[in-house]
């Protein structure tokens, strides 16, 4: 299913077995709403859904009480990129999913920057900055969660971009690789999730695995954040920003 142009709502409905993705959610209609209610995407060759451009912006964009798994791909990939021509900004509402054994992972969300590609040299952003909301999200074979940004400058002209979702209540168990897993480039990018009141353990790599020089994990706002993995990955002047308890 690509959503493009028009409106999507699916309610109760099953997408499985497609070659590709089970839904290309398209941001190039800013104005446009997609709804995803009790929906299954399972079993398709790429990711279950993907989602690139503006989506969110109307303010209505969700996904809500939907089962994503088995997927060949990411269970959702959020992408937002800046060029030469225009901004992005993602923004979409993803609650009460169970996102599990998907082949690359559970969740991505990635802001990236480019140069070149069209007449106009101005600045432009992107930014992935999906809310994810009591999510189950194990078994992938992966980052449970990624954020990813990369920004791009060339003399003056500037391509920023930003990855700063929102993760609250979520449960993200048994994955192969980190809970969350995030990283920036070194110019013009951020990457910095805001974790509140979200339990990580008994995956395979590391509970956050953090690296690049604007990158951040904030879990400032949350009172207690439980962890069972003791082991955390900070890299190349990253930081993790906490009050939590930690258990073995």
């Amino acid at each position: 299913l690509h959503a493009r142009s028009n409106d999507i709502i699916l309610n109760h409905c099953r997408i499985s077995e497609c070659s590709a993705n089970g839904i290309y959610w398209d941001g190039y209609a800013k104005d446009k709403v997609g709804l995803l209610f009790e929906t299954v995407i399972e079993n398709n060759g790429g990711n279950g859904i993907y989602s690139r451009g503006s989506i969110g912006s109307s303010g209505g964009d969700v996904a809500s009480a939907c089962t994503i798994r088995g997927n060949g791909g990411w269970g959702i990939e959020i992408r937002a990129r800046a060029t030469a021509n225009w901004s992005e900004v993602s923004t979409p509402i993803i609650e009460n999913c169970n996102i599990y054994e998907n082949a690359a992972g559970g969740v991505l969300m990635a802001a990236t920057g480019s140069i070149g590609g069209g007449l106009v040299k101005r600045a432009t952003l992107s930014r992935a900055n999906a809310s994810l909301v009591e999510c189950v999200i194990s078994g992938n074979n992966g980052p449970g969660i990624s954020c990813a940004a990369s920004g791009r400058q060339s003399g003056a002209v500037k391509r920023s971009a930003y990855t700063s979702p929102f993760i609250e209540r979520c449960l993200v168990f048994a994955n192969s690789g980190s809970g969350i897993s995030v990283s920036s480039g070194s110019v013009r990018s951020e990457a910095s999730p805001i974790v509140s009141h979200s339990s990580f353990y008994g995956n395979g790599g590391y509970v956050f695995s953090v690296e690049g020089a604007d990158t951040a994990v904030d879990l400032s706002s949350s009172i207690v954040t439980t962890f069972l993995d003791a082991y955390f990955d900070i890299r190349a002047d990253a930081s993790i920003v906490s009050r939590y308890t930690l258990f073995d």
